[in-house]
């Protein structure tokens, strides 16, 4: 590939990588995923998480890395099922843990944005029904309590739920995630209930920490279109399945109403976001053929090892659908899972020109988190997709940055993608 001009980023913007806690760390033993994991045909290959990237005794090393590629943010999560491992019971040692953790990333000048949800729970609340049930959000609650009263002196940004849909419609619905059941009634249910958690986290942390800080979700936004854009059908089947993946959520938080065919209002809920997260890997091809499946690729393109197709404008729509309501915008998730990294660069740089183009066109976007800084476990897909800048050795972990890593670190330290950069590291 070739870059025409320089793609330059306004001062402060944050160049920063993604990485949730169950998929780096190891040893989460005490959530519902690990659980999960013992199951048979539950994973890819059998696969588990194991002591995955090691990441929670080398997080100083990862951040080190970090650090000296040139990036200025990380995103991380904290394990909720760590902090309280049984009900009732708060792991002093694992608070002191995450402490030394975000003072090592504060240390080593990355700006942190801790993800309190991001889709494991303790193994405890989910056989109490989890999100499925109401009630079990005081369990939740008390756990924000917890994490703002001790956590939030280190650190300025939190993300509450990460990727809310995802998380109603792969546990309860298509079953592919804990607890595995295919009921739309249950995913309807925890559709609702998790955005409530959204907003039980966000007015916790506002009220439990003592310092002031910035709180946002973290949404998944897939850009829906139609297969044929001339078949009303088609058209129909883009518009309904945007309204329950993406907009029932969206409009709640703008409105404190959530609505799927019969309206409510929810207490605290309207402007719970001091930003927005955006998330965003695929387009989903909406076929009148296919009224409940939409898929992530079209049949003649080349498809990422999540058999996803590379739409880079779906970001920019997704970008300008949150101009709308005012609010700063951080991409909190944006990768592609592939063993080419000069598809990788490819890749980054042209996301990176939406999101320019995005910024030009009035959108207030204050940073990007590549998905994600290491290779790690890809859920039920298991070991296969390589997500990460940083590759690591499975037996003695240790770390190697890409050649993708150091394209990204070096555009991160001069602040733009240039067209010399992009000749350094890709040759055609």
């Amino acid at each position: 590939m070739k870059l025409n001009k320089t793609i330059e980023f306004p001062k402060g913007f944050l160049w920063g990588t993604a990485a949730s806690s169950h998929q780096v760390e190891g040893g989460n033993s005490n959530n519902d995923w690990w659980d999960w994991e013992q199951k048979p045909d539950t994973i890819k290959n059998g696969d588990k998480s194991g002591k995955s990237c090691n990441h929670y005794e080398l997080y100083e090393t990862d951040f080190r890395i970090l650090a000296g590629m040139g990036t200025n943010a990380h995103r991380l999560g904290i394990e909720w099922s760590r902090i309280v491992p049984e009900e009732g019971t708060i792991n002093r040692e694992a608070i002191d843990h995450y402490k030394r953790v975000l003072d090592s990333a504060r240390s080593m000048g990355l700006e942190v944005f801790a993800t309190t949800h991001h889709f494991t729970s303790p193994l405890w609340f989910t056989k109490k029904g989890g999100f499925l049930i109401e009630e079990n959000l005081d369990y939740f609650k008390q756990y924000i309590e917890i994490i703002a009263r001790e956590l939030s002196p280190l650190l300025n940004y939190w993300n509450t739920i990460n990727e809310p849909a995802v998380y109603a419609v792969m546990g309860w619905m298509t079953g592919i995630f804990p607890p595995g059941h295919q009921d739309v009634g249950e995913s309807i249910k925890v559709l609702r209930n998790i955005i409530l958690a959204h907003a039980a986290a966000y007015h916790g942390l506002k009220e439990h920490s003592p310092n002031e800080v910035q709180v946002g979700i973290v949404k998944n936004i897939p850009h829906f279109v139609p297969s044929d854009p001339e078949s009303d059908q088609d058209i129909q089947m883009a518009a309904s399945q945007d309204n329950f993946f993406n907009e029932y959520h969206l409009h709640g938080i703008e409105t404190g109403i959530l609505n799927l065919g019969e309206q409510e209002e929810i207490s605290g809920l309207k402007g719970s976001t001091d930003f927005y997260g955006l998330n965003y890997y695929m387009e989903m091809i909406c076929d009148q053929n296919h009224p409940t499946e939409p898929t992530p690729s079209r049949p003649d393109e080349k498809k990422t090892q999540m058999e996803w197709g590379v739409h880079p404008s779906g970001l920019y729509a997704g970008m300008m659908r949150l101009k709308e309501y005012g609010r700063p915008i951080y991409i909190t998730e944006n990768g592609i899972a592939t063993d080419d990294d000069s598809w990788r660069i490819d890749y980054i740089t042209r996301h990176l020109e939406q999101v320019r183009k995005a910024i030009d066109d009035g959108a207030d976007v204050r940073g990007y988190f590549y998905w994600s800084n290491i290779d790690n476990f890809e859920w039920a897909l298991g070991w296969t997709p390589r997500f990460g800048l940083i590759g690591f050795d499975p037996d003695t972990f240790e770390r190697k940055v890409k050649t993708s890593g150091e394209f990204y670190g070096e555009c991160a330290r001069v602040g733009a993608v240039t067209p010399e950069i992009v000749a350094k590291y890709i040759n055609d």
